[in-house]
């Protein structure tokens, strides 16, 4: 049995998956119903590193 094939739609739900997890953290510390709510109040702040974020996936992607 050989190892799994690693398509780019495995590779981006990896990504997103890792992501995501401190927001579900961050939304359980400050006494959140949901992630959603937490994502509401504070995505404005997520923008901010989107940029820099596409760089870097853009220099480990071929």
């Amino acid at each position: 049995m050989g190892a799994p094939e690693h398509t780019p739609h495995i590779l981006r739900y990896t990504y997103a998956s890792l992501a995501l997890e401190p927001i579900t953290n961050v939304s359980r510390i400050l006494g959140h119903a949901t992630p959603a709510i937490t994502l509401q109040v504070y995505s404005h702040f997520l923008s901010q590193g989107l940029e820099e974020t596409a760089r870097t996936m853009a220099g480990v992607l071929p």
